[in-house]
């Protein structure tokens, strides 16, 4: 079995994986943070599902939700930035997603990261080296990483 840190560092340098890994928890946090302001239900409808210019975007399936979300706006920046004191994240801005949430495969990228956490950082048994390229999920998370630290 190929670990994941032994992956990322053939890919990428040792900063590149720190900051990799401080994103990913960034964008796998939004479910906790939301359920911790007491507005869990609304992470069922929305995601982060950008952070650019030190500033996280969430979509949110319904205009309804954001007017919710954004009652609590301050409060989840200041959880943020609690949690994430060295990422610099200043503001939090919301927009209608232009499609469904897609919670299936977010919740497969959440399980994905939560076990590469567990496990020492090593990939899941079906996420092997030869079918890294092949895992649209895995490379959806890196891609977003690697969007999202440039």
């Amino acid at each position: 079995m190929v670990k994941a840190g032994e992956l990322l560092s053939v890919l990428f340098d040792e900063r590149f994986v720190t900051k990799a890994r401080k994103m990913s928890k960034l964008f796998s946090s939004w479910r906790t943070i939301v359920g911790e302001e007491k507005i869990g239900s609304a992470s069922d409808h929305s995601y982060i599902a950008e952070f650019e210019r030190n500033v996280l975007l969430i979509e949110a399936d319904h205009p309804g939700w954001i007017q919710i979300l954004q009652t609590k706006q301050q409060e989840l920046l200041d959880n943020f930035q609690r949690r994430f004191p060295d990422i610099g994240i200043t503001g939090i801005s919301f927009r209608l997603s232009r499609g469904p949430i897609r919670q299936v495969e977010e919740r497969k990228e959440e399980k994905i990261e939560k076990s590469m956490e567990k496990e020492g950082n090593a990939v899941q048994e079906d996420v092997v080296f030869g079918k890294f390229e092949k895992d649209e999920t895995l490379k959806r998370i890196v891609e977003r990483l690697e969007k999202n630290l440039r």
